[in-house]
């Protein structure tokens, strides 16, 4: 499955897809609520799902400059790389196949 097209925005606790269909990309469908509801024992505040929402919405570009990276990286594998260069390269490509699910 595909994930809704980015950029994502975010207001609060909201995550929404910015919509391409009016000049001004005013029209938003939401994508994600992460929930800002407090709890009596206060682990769940209106930060943390702010701080959740921004996460949620960068994620379209941090996965576009997780692709970049593993293409660079496998680029150098086997060339005379340092083993963190491999390292790092499975936890990109992990990393994107969490996300593609």
């Amino acid at each position: 499955m595909k994930h809704s097209q980015g950029p994502w925005l975010f207001n609060n606790c909201t995550v929404y897809q910015k919509n391409s269909g009016n000049s001004d990309g005013s029209c938003r469908s939401p994508i994600a609520f992460t929930g800002c509801f407090l709890l009596d024992d206060g682990t769940n505040t209106v930060e943390e799902c702010q701080a959740n929402a921004r996460l949620i919405a960068a994620a379209p570009e941090m996965l576009d400059a997780l692709k970049k990276a593993q293409i660079e990286l496998g680029s150098w594998i086997g060339c005379g790389a340092p083993q963190w260069t491999t390292d790092v390269y499975n936890q990109v490509s992990d990393a994107i196949a969490k996300a593609r699910g």
